[in-house]
């Protein structure tokens, strides 16, 4: 999933589709994965695989906030105003709580991660 991104920072969206597409299919039950497929699938201005990726992710991991926010986005593009009112005012009420997604592949990226510690210098 993580090269999917990767590809489409790059501007290779043909390959981070497929990827991501992948990705989804590898593991049908990871919220992450639909909603990185539904980001590119809306900067491709696909709405309609946007909202149905997007609303996967949502149905997977009801506190996956971002994925609240993005589907809001989608939802807006299309028209569908109301749906977005309520995928914003969820999105709100979840960033106010903020219990974080479970992402397995960004839990074992954390735990490999060297923790930096920040020092300021005395004048």
């Amino acid at each position: 999933m993580r090269l999917g991104d990767l590809l489409r920072e790059q501007g290779r969206t043909e390959e981070s589709a497929a990827e991501l597409e992948g990705a989804v299919e590898m593991q049908p039950d990871l919220a992450s994965a639909y909603s990185a497929l539904g980001k590119l699938q809306s900067e491709q201005e696909l709405w309609a695989d946007a909202i149905a990726s997007l609303e996967k992710a949502v149905a997977l991991d009801k506190n996956y906030a971002a994925a609240r926010y993005a589907l809001g986005l989608a939802y807006r593009k299309t028209g569908e105003t109301e749906k977005a009112k309520l995928a914003f005012e969820r999105y709100q009420r979840l960033k106010q709580t903020e219990q974080p997604s479970f992402d397995p592949l960004m839990d074992a990226i954390s735990r490999c991660a060297p923790t930096r510690t920040w020092t300021t210098r005395q004048r």
